[in-house]
Parts: C-alpha cells; structure tokens; sequence
C-alpha cells in the first residue's frame, strides 16, 4: 500500500504535483493507496497544477475506493493546548 499523508500540508516544486498526478494515475488500478489530506475535494486545485489535473487525481482517487471523512477534533492541537494550560 502506498500512503501519502497530509496531501497539500506543505508547498510544492513546479515539477511535483505533475508527478504525484502520474503516480495516483499508475496506482489507481493496480494497488492501494490510503490519502490523507485536512483540504477538502473542493480545495485540491491548491495542490495541481490547473483544473484538469484536479480532476483528473479525484477521479481516479474516488474511482473504486472508500471515501472516509472524520469531522472530529485534533488530537495534536488538544494535547498543545493542555500543554499551554499546565505550563502557565
């Protein structure tokens, strides 16, 4: 399984979106892949290069897959902000 966590969390050479584009395009039928992502479907253009290839990565990442969306507080930011609480 490939897994390709935080999608669009950090900013992008000019090169990578086109080739992380070829690498969901040559995994889509043949192995698995887990995304995990804080932006919503609507806001993947951040991460391609135009709309065509946004649409072309929720295409095949949609296609055959499990879709799970989790609406829930980070785990992260309450353990910083418990931190910040006890180190006053």
């Amino acid at each position: 399984m490939l897994v390709i966590d935080d999608l669009g969390c950090l900013p992008q050479d000019a090169e990578e979106p086109d080739m992380l584009l070829s690498v969901i395009a040559e995994r889509c039928e043949r192995r698995s892949m887990d995304i995990t992502s804080d932006l919503v479907l609507s806001d993947w253009d951040r991460v391609f290069t135009d709309c065509m290839a946004t649409a072309a990565a929720i295409d095949r990442v949609l296609h055959h897959s499990v879709f799970i969306e989790v609406d829930v507080p980070s785990d992260r930011t309450h353990a910083a902000r418990k931190w910040l609480r006890t180190a006053d």
